[in-house]
């Protein structure tokens, strides 16, 4: 299974995949790759920390799978994902 690659420091559409479902209510929120100390780094095992919101808004970081990140020109994509997982419903 080939994972997408993310770069700490930029940001990334949010839309879970089968591993992330416990995180969906946080689906199409923008989210910045970050390293946290003493973690292993992004795209290890297809992984990464993201951390939603402002960087001082107290939320915590995630842990996500790199394949649930899309770049923010994929925009409309996700979007229309998400729309149609609401439709199914």
């Amino acid at each position: 299974m080939a994972t997408h690659k993310v770069r700490v420091g930029t940001q990334y559409l949010f839309y879970a995949n089968l591993l992330d479902r416990e995180y969906r209510e946080h689906n199409g929120r923008q989210g910045v790759v970050i390293n946290l100390h003493g973690c292993p780094p992004p795209n290890t095992m297809g992984h990464a920390y993201v951390q939603f919101g402002e960087a001082g808004s107290g939320e915590r970081p995630y842990l996500v799978s790199t394949n649930s990140l899309y770049k923010l020109a994929d925009k409309q994509l996700v979007i229309d994902a998400i729309k149609a997982d609401l439709t199914k419903k």
